[in-house]
């Protein structure tokens, strides 16, 4: 499996992100431990040149309307910050994350509420601008940290489906977060499934109008890369022609840049198939993982409207028992001493 270098030129005229997704379900501590300065050692090793470090923002329930930071769940603002002065040493840039978790374990895209109304007289619940004041909060708190500590992107949300349509509520709480911090400013779409012909820059489909606030947008990219297990590179380079063009479409409609703010697939015989499927019980396959990493990168690279992408992801702090007991590997989506790891590192010397 080798780099393609066709016309990775292009790869030069932008700020490539090749990234990595650090800390989902972080909690207190772990940034301070040796684990944690033995990742940011070996990340800068193998070549990355972005590092997606996340924060935890928890509320109690899908339809909570209060988000707040948690002494189990959320780390510390302290350690934060020596994370991110340990990744900038290194030479790494750092796009600061906070994502919300739910504690009844709903996924974050649930959250949604109805709209205002008035089904007893005198009585009137806003319930989205209860929520999005604590949010914006939230978020604007971790903007000026990123600010004061120089940080390159900084991501105002993750795939929250339920949420991305309330456009005025996210266009106040964009503008909360540039009153203080003054780098790039995105947001981690959910991932496109539509073909774009159908939709205009109006129209729900894969995007926003609130978007356009944005100076880039990234999308969680989990797209199959194949119709069967055991597809090679070539296979999935063509199974992802349709793709490659439908993302095309969306940044010119959008007339801005875009990245996978989140793309990966489990070292799993389907893995490629079925990207996101964290219950996948399927046997190790790493040469899966690694084509479908190699893929993606031989089809998007050569695009100058693609800004790159951070694996999903480099550590795994959840026990999964899914992901283990093969004796021929780890099947969870990280890539260390994986196949997948050559694949990165290859990248990251060729076209960074």
């Amino acid at each position: 499996m080798s780099i393609s270098t066709n016309d990775s030129t292009h790869a030069h005229r932008r700020d490539l992100s090749l990234g990595m997704s650090y800390g989902f379900m972080s909690k207190p501590g772990d940034y301070l431990t040796e684990q944690a300065q033995a990742d940011f050692d070996h990340m800068q090793r193998i070549g990355v040149t972005h590092v997606a470090l996340m924060v935890n923002m928890m509320q109690e329930t899908f339809a909570s309307t209060r988000v707040f930071r948690d002494y189990e769940y959320s780390v510390t603002d302290h350690e934060l910050e020596h994370a991110i002065r340990c990744l900038h040493n290194r030479g790494m840039k750092v796009m600061l994350k906070p994502m919300i978790e739910i504690l009844d374990s709903s996924w974050r895209g649930a959250i949604n509420f109805p709209g205002p109304q008035q089904m007893i007289q005198g009585i009137l619940t806003d319930y989205w601008s209860h929520w999005f004041g604590s949010y914006t909060l939230g978020i604007k708190h971790y903007a000026q940290m990123a600010e004061t500590l120089g940080v390159q992107r900084f991501c105002v949300g993750c795939e929250m489906r339920g949420a991305q349509p309330q456009n005025e509520h996210w266009k106040r709480a964009i503008e909360a977060v540039r009153s203080v911090y003054h780098g790039s400013v995105t947001y981690n779409a959910t991932q496109p499934r539509d073909p774009v012909a159908a939709f205009d820059i109006h129209a729900t489909g894969p995007w926003q109008p609130w978007y356009q606030d944005l100076d880039e947008v990234g999308y969680s990219y989990y797209l199959p890369g194949a119709t069967q297990g055991g597809a090679t590179v070539e296979q999935m380079i063509e199974h992802l022609k349709p793709q490659v063009a439908n993302m095309k479409a969306i940044s010119k409609v959008l007339s801005k840049p875009v990245f996978f703010a989140e793309c990966g697939c489990r070292s799993v015989t389907g893995g490629a198939v079925e990207p996101s499927n964290y219950r996948n019980e399927g046997d190790y396959d790493g040469t899966e993982q690694a084509n479908y990493l190699q893929a993606i990168i031989d089809s998007f690279a050569p695009e100058d409207w693609w800004h790159g992408f951070f694996w999903w992801k480099w550590d795994e702090r959840q026990d999964r028992p899914q992901y283990k007991g093969d004796p021929a590997g780890d099947k969870g989506f990280t890539i260390c001493n994986k196949p997948v790891e050559q694949i990165y590192q290859q990248t990251c010397k060729t076209i960074a």
